[in-house]
């Protein structure tokens, strides 16, 4: 009989020392939920941050660059009207030689009127040249921007990614640390 009592002694202590073991288990699972909870909270609200941010900068990005066609299109319409100005010009030009030749007469007014059209030509050619240097620069501007936005939004897309996969590991965690302060639960009860 003494035997008896000694054994469920034993059996009680082992069954003592099972359960604060658990207990010490269950609350170092707790601390590192709150832990995990902490540190992915701060992470999704910083990734959240940073998508509102991407995404700002593509609209912007995005509205430069209708600016941008909006310009090449007006610039594409000047250089046809002063293309078109410059060949009028030539033709005008061409026509006062002419008559120049044909009239002695009239040749000091010709060479008058002929030496301003080559002014205007001249003029217009210096003005066609600008307007090609600008086009050239507004179209590298141009691409420069949608490289940027192209960039952005494969920044954003790639945060994006990211955050779900951040999320995804959060709830994992969560799930798996809650089953296991479950099962802890359940052990410690049936003790």
């Amino acid at each position: 009989m003494p035997t008896d009592v000694v054994q469920l002694q034993a059996e009680l202590k082992a069954a003592r020392e099972q359960r604060d073991s658990l207990e010490q288990q269950y609350q170092s699972l707790l601390s590192k939920l709150t832990q995990i909870r902490s540190t992915l909270g701060e992470r999704l609200k910083q990734d959240a941050d940073e998508l509102d941010r991407r995404q700002a900068q593509i609209a912007a990005l995005t509205s430069a660059q209708a600016d941008l066609q909006s310009t090449v299109h007006t610039l594409q319409a000047e250089l046809v009207d002063s293309n078109a100005e410059q060949d009028r010009l030539r033709s005008e030009l061409d026509a006062l030689r002419q008559a120049s030749a044909s009239s002695s007469s009239s040749a000091d007014s010709a060479t008058r009127e002929a030496a301003e059209a080559a002014q205007r030509v001249s003029a217009l050619t210096a003005s066609l040249a600008a307007l090609q240097s600008e086009r050239e620069s507004v179209e590298e501007k141009y691409h420069t921007e949608r490289a940027q936005r192209e960039r952005a939004q494969m920044e954003l897309e790639m945060s994006r990614v990211a955050q779900e996969v951040a999320e995804r590991a959060a709830n994992e965690s969560r799930m798996r640390a809650e089953r296991e302060a479950q099962s802890a639960r359940q052990l410690q009860e049936v003790l």
